[in-house]
């Protein structure tokens, strides 16, 4: 399933899901942060959503307005969940 880091979202929680693809510059993150430092330093970096979107983190996160990220998991679950308009983060 490709590489897997340790407490990083573990795939077999998501069966049926490809949760592969890691962005290099989310290893990078310090937790907590906030959606603006995230736009601030990788706001051009393009994500991919459940749709299998390519979008930027910045058109993405910018529907979390003020919004702290405590985990790498809460930060994915965000990207992932993006799209969605009746899933509540």
């Amino acid at each position: 399933m490709g590489d897997y880091k340790k407490g990083l979202i573990n795939p077999k929680d998501y069966p049926g899901e490809n949760i592969t693809e890691i962005p290099n510059w989310i290893i990078n993150v310090t937790y907590p942060v906030t959606t603006e430092e995230l736009i601030e330093k990788y706001g051009d970096d393009e994500v991919i959503d459940n749709e299998k979107e390519t979008k930027s983190l910045s058109e993405i996160l910018s529907r979390y307005p003020g919004r702290q990220f405590n985990s790498y998991n809460e930060l994915m679950a965000a990207i992932y969940y993006s799209g969605e308009t009746n899933y509540n983060i």
